[in-house]
């Protein structure tokens, strides 16, 4: 069996707008787009709307402690782990940062 590490990102309302829970295996990449901001891509499986999901978060600290921290997730054994779930303030804190605020997913 394989247990692959999810992702999991919930805006307010667990809208279709910012939440979902993300297979390690389908991330793409992460890019820093200014202060304090930054796009998670996943493939999307069902192909229906875009190729891609892409998360709009917030962080705080450097972006490369963010990139680190998310590459050992990533590689990690967690079965789940909360990136950012704005209904219960759960964020993924990480040596000089943390994630916060509301996601909002978009497909590409």
């Amino acid at each position: 069996m394989n247990h692959e590490t999810i992702l999991y990102f919930a805006d307010a309302d667990l809208s279709d707008a910012g939440s979902g829970a993300y297979k390690a295996s389908r991330f793409m990449g992460l890019d820093y787009t200014g202060s304090g901001a930054a796009d998670f891509y996943f493939k999307n499986e069902n192909f229906e709307e875009g190729a891609e999901d892409k998360i709009s978060v917030t962080f705080s600290g450097n972006f490369r402690d963010l990139a680190r921290a998310v590459a050992g997730v990533i590689n990690s054994n967690e079965r789940f782990v909360t990136m950012s779930d704005a209904i219960n303030s759960v964020y993924f804190s990480y040596p000089g940062g943390t994630l916060s605020g509301t996601p909002t997913v978009s497909q590409t």
